[in-house]
């Protein structure tokens, strides 16, 4: 009995993934700011003074899950890195003093945004309980450290668990 997939599917999949990939190359050279966070508006850069390009923490947040997703599916380390430089450098930029989430906030800190409850908030919050699970993981037969934040971990390789 053959497990894999008809040929359509696995093409249709192919063809889907490359869509992703593309716009993910264009949203990282385009959109994306130097500490990996996304803007809320989108549309060439010409044209616009910094302060339309305010960030969003939920576009921050799904960014960061896009990044885990691509990992996931193609297992290519440097989309882990990506959503470890978006996590370091820009979802913590979007978290307020009192520990919400913000949106609309400035690259030159013109617009120092606020904690948005109905959106980011959740978003924000979500991201942050998500990232422990991929501190430390293995593909099988490598471990992958990555969010170097405080943590222990129990790992098992290969089938071996690692003290």
């Amino acid at each position: 009995m053959n497990d894999s997939p008809p040929n359509d599917v696995r093409e249709t999949r192919q063809r889907l993934l490359k869509h992703v990939l593309d716009q993910y190359a264009y949203f990282r050279g385009q959109v994306m700011w130097p500490g990996g966070g996304m803007v809320e508006h989108l549309g060439e850069r010409s044209g616009y003074s910094l302060d339309y390009w305010y960030d969003e923490g939920c576009s921050v947040s799904d960014w960061l899950g896009l990044n885990l997703d691509l990992w996931r599916i193609t297992g290519e380390p440097h989309y882990l890195d990506m959503a470890e430089r978006v996590a370091l450098n820009h979802l913590l930029y979007d978290q307020d003093a009192s520990g919400g989430f913000c949106g609309d906030r400035g690259v030159d800190f013109v617009r120092e945004g606020s904690p948005w409850p109905f959106c980011c908030a959740m978003h924000g919050t979500r991201t942050l309980a998500e990232i422990p699970q991929y501190i430390c993981t293995t593909n099988g037969d490598q471990i992958l450290v990555s969010f170097f934040y405080p943590s222990t971990t129990r790992l098992a390789v290969c089938g071996t668990p690692l003290s």
